[in-house]
């Protein structure tokens, strides 16, 4: 009695269940169905940790600035400094909180075009993980330092 009549396939037991790994040509190789669960689980597992972060809480005005309305937006004219070309903006605050950057049409420099770095850089102004403060790298680790000693340390660089 041969292994076909058996009921064997590819020397493994009809009765056993494990996963057959073996590709039609009979080379190792993983089953597209096993790939496609493996990748729609993974998927969403990336998907429910990147929306795990904590938003914090934004509290109105409790006095609010002069001239300011709630609910009405500011427009100011500026310049980006994400780089060295110095892009004008203009920048849209409502309640005393920056929420959209857009090109200066009557900026020499852009004329109303905006690049990618400076549109990311709203993202960079309320970002919990930016620099706060100056900073000092001191035995491989930095160190928060206070405005007078990075002066200092900044004209004894320079002299």
């Amino acid at each position: 009695m041969d292994q076909r009549e058996r009921g064997e396939a590819n020397g493994v037991p009809a009765n056993d269940t494990s996963v057959n790994t073996m590709s039609t040509s009979g080379k190792p190789g993983v089953r597209r169905r096993e790939f496609l669960k493996v990748l729609g689980a993974s998927s969403a597992a990336i998907a429910v940790t990147a929306c795990s972060e904590e938003t914090g809480k934004l509290i109105p005005y409790l006095v609010s600035p002069d001239q300011t309305v709630p609910g009405v937006s500011t427009y100011y004219a500026t310049v980006c400094r994400e780089c060295a070309a110095g892009c004008g903006l203009i920048a849209e605050t409502r309640d005393g909180r920056t929420i959209k950057l857009e090109g200066n049409p009557d900026h020499p420099v852009n004329h109303g075009a905006l690049c990618a770095r400076g549109q990311a850089s709203l993202q960079g102004l309320y970002n919990p993980d930016r620099l706060r403060g100056p900073m000092q790298k001191v035995n491989g680790a930095w160190q928060a330092i206070t405005w007078d000693q990075a002066i200092a340390a900044l004209s004894q660089g320079i002299a």
